[in-house]
């Protein structure tokens, strides 16, 4: 094949000058029998100012309403100071990601366009990620994440425990908890993460006669499982062709973005989850990529399932996410039925397993008790304690009795606790016998109601509850600020050293203090976020928020291209999104617990979901594999 004036070989790969990418891949595609017709030109405009409008604009409206919740515990939607700093922020997000769309299309356009094969030509020299998708090159990236994080395992040894989990590992050996009486588990926090934790203790202290030990050997082995995590869902960027440079750059964030590693550190069942989401999200992937053709392989299947299963029982929300994905696969074109029967017997059997089999089997069995109190509707009891606060004589007496006899706390105590970034304080965060003398749906009903009379009370609540996802300053005070003078950036912050009770984990073994090491650690990471340009990355918001709007852009923009790969293989990463809207703290505050390990996995998930959205699926095209990355050029300029 003769290649255009103005090409040149390098060692790395063909490069291309910008102005010559149509060009090149028309020739290249006419070469393979694939040429691009007028029409699939014309319709892959993608750069008409018009395209993807809504979601800058709508992200813009979000963030000047979590700004002003976050700061003010207010929405001031009749200011014009209002709308216009919402119209800042849609112009501010338009341009960002109409820019950063034109820079990840200049250095694909710049890669290598190499074949996804097993042979040794596409192995990259012994210190970089390999671009290979078979077995030994994904233990081999596993080991090179591992070597990246091993001084944070040094240095921040044995782990960090946090608060909750230290509640959970008392409750493991028999002390009391969460107001419980001593030698029950409370499946509020899920009770395989409290025995996985319990184990690992016990192990130590059988062992190393020390309960440190324990936590050690559990972060070793967690750092372990989250290096081959990471690892395979690079392999599922390899099958999906994406550009080398795009995925080098990938690679070596999540091996060197020092929340990574500080992650893998941590003992909490959000991170456990996200271990295992992590490989269930990159096997859904494949299934979506092959139109459900992945399902008819018995192993991956076998597997598949094993996992799903096992997903709910590290974090709650983890069967919202599995039902809700596996259900989007039924919509799939061009998918057999058979298949998309197996994704529904899939779902059913993951909600039978988590609401029948594990209550009937394992709690009747174990000394697991079931958290079914109030503590799973926190956000409809903090819009209903912000009516109380500033409503309170507005309530009729069937309404009042309705939730005093639901809720823990009674509608005049959860009025006069009501803070605007908090719930613990009227929720009644501790199991409690349920001694109700209303049912669910009449306090539902008299929810509604109220909710009715004061609509601005409910949605200006939430607003306040979850603004720290969708804004970049919070207020120090729990009770809101004046001024923007009294706020503090939104950032990523996790604990660097143990944080336990003392009067429930105290009693199986002191509580760690900080040590130098990890004093440095956290100076590092202060640096860090202190730092101009660097400080993005530590934005909670731009995690939580902005990336996922981005990549809903970008496939929206592509959804007439001959690339359009739909939003099927992002819709795991959109419900862990979603569902970050229903968490009891999102805004850091002075003196407050950390909200960061809510956001974990959006952070984790970033770039693979960048790398999924800039890839081009062609294992199942009749196309090379070099010719899905030049067809994706051709529906990208």
């Amino acid at each position: 094949m003769a290649y255009h004036k103005g090409f040149k070989l390098s060692k790395t790969g063909l490069s291309i000058p910008h102005f010559h990418i149509n060009r090149f891949v028309k020739k290249l595609q006419s070469d393979n029998g694939n040429e691009i017709s007028s029409n699939d030109m014309n319709t892959t405009n993608i750069h008409s100012w018009h395209h993807g409008l809504l979601f800058p604009v709508v992200l813009g409206l979000l963030f000047a309403c979590g700004t002003n919740a976050a700061v003010f515990a207010n929405i001031p939607v009749t200011s014009l100071a209002f709308w216009a700093q919402a119209l800042l922020f849609s112009l501010l997000f338009m341009l960002t990601f109409r820019c950063c769309d034109k820079l990840v299309i200049y250095a694909i356009s710049h890669s290598s366009f190499s074949v996804h094969t097993t042979g040794s030509a596409n192995i990259s020299r012994q210190y970089h990620f390999e671009y290979c998708a078979n077995v030994k090159s994904l233990l081999r990236n596993s080991l090179r994440f591992f070597v990246c994080w091993v001084p944070y395992l040094i240095l921040l040894r044995p782990g960090i425990v946090y608060w909750d989990t230290g509640d959970q590992l008392a409750q493991y050996f028999g002390h009391s908890a969460f107001g419980q009486e001593p030698g029950v588990i409370w499946d509020h926090h899920p009770f395989l993460d409290t025995y996985l934790y319990g184990a690992f203790l016990s192990i130590g202290k059988s062992i190393f006669n020390s309960y440190n030990a324990g936590i050690f050997l559990f972060s070793l082995v967690q750092e372990c499982c989250l290096a081959i995590a990471c690892a395979y869902a690079l392999r599922i960027l390899v099958l999906r062709n994406l550009a080398i440079k795009v995925y080098n750059i990938l690679a070596c964030f999540l091996a060197f973005f020092p929340i990574v590693p500080i992650t893998g550190m941590i003992m909490s069942k959000d991170v456990t989850y996200l271990i295992v989401f992590i490989v269930w999200t990159a096997m859904y992937v494949e299934i979506a990529s092959t139109k459900l053709e992945k399902l008819t392989h018995p192993v991956f299947t076998t597997l598949f399932v094993i996992i799903t299963l096992i997903l709910p029982l590290t974090k709650k929300t983890g069967l919202a996410i599995v039902v809700f994905s596996l259900l989007f696969l039924v919509f799939i074109k061009h998918s057999k039925v058979l298949l998309r029967v197996t994704s529904v017997f899939i779902a059913v059997l993951a909600v039978l397993s988590t609401s029948t089999v594990v209550p009937n089997f394992i709690y009747s069995h174990t000394r697991v008790i079931k958290d079914d109190g109030p503590s799973a509707i926190v956000m409809p009891i903090l819009m209903l304690a912000r009516a109380s606060h500033y409503h309170h004589s507005d309530i009729s007496e069937e309404e009042r009795a309705a939730i005093d006899g639901y809720l823990i706390n009674d509608w005049d105590s959860i009025g006069k606790s009501y803070a605007p970034f908090t719930s613990d304080s009227v929720s009644g965060f501790a199991y409690q016998p349920m001694h109700q003398t209303s049912s669910f749906t009449d306090f539902a009903k008299a929810w509604i109601r109220v909710g009715l009379r004061h609509p601005g009370t409910y949605i200006t609540s939430f607003f306040c509850e979850e603004s720290g996802w969708i804004t970049f300053v919070g207020s120090t005070r729990w009770t809101g600020s004046t001024s923007y003078s009294d706020t503090r950036p939104q950032q990523l912050e996790l604990l660097t050293s143990s944080h336990t009770n003392e009067d429930t984990f105290g009693k199986v073994m002191p509580s760690n203090q900080p040590s130098p090491s990890s004093s440095f650690v956290s100076s590092i990471m202060n640096t860090a976020r202190t730092t101009p340009v660097v400080n993005v990355l530590f934005s909670t918001a731009f995690w939580t928020a902005i990336i996922p709007c981005y990549l809903c852009y970008i496939l929206w923009i592509r959804r007439k291209s001959s690339q359009d790969i739909g939003f099927s293989g992002i819709i795991p990463y959109l419900c862990s999104t979603m569902l970050l809207f229903a968490c009891p703290i999102s805004l850091s505050t002075t003196g407050s617990s950390d909200p960061t390990r809510y956001a974990l996995a959006s952070v984790l998930f970033a770039p693979l979901m960048i790398g999924y959205v800039y890839s081009t699926q062609s294992d199942n095209t009749k196309s090379s594999a070099s010719t899905g990355t030049h067809a994706f050029l051709a529906s990208s300029l």
